[in-house]
């Protein structure tokens, strides 16, 4: 019986970890397509500006707001313990 209750400890930390690694895994594939989108808005930008500053500032300005559009602050946090 003691090898069944060291055996489901067992089984359920690596269940638990697994979980947490596929997160982690969806967590990491949203962030790099909201950096993608955010990168190619603001390549798109640069050409906006008439000066140098202006050009830095609208592709700043325009990969900021693809960012926030494409990566919702909810989710990169965890969810909240029951």
């Amino acid at each position: 019986m003691m090898i069944y209750c060291i055996m489901l400890v067992f089984t359920l930390t690596m269940v638990g970890l697994a979980v947490y690694a596929g997160t982690l895994y969806v967590i990491k594939g949203r962030l790099s397509s909201a950096v993608d989108a955010a990168a190619l808005a603001a390549g798109r930008s640069v050409n906006l500006g008439a000066t140098v500053c202006a050009a830095q500032t609208a592709a700043t300005s325009t990969a900021t707001q693809y960012f926030n559009a494409n990566s919702p602050a909810a989710s990169w946090a965890p969810a909240p313990p029951p």
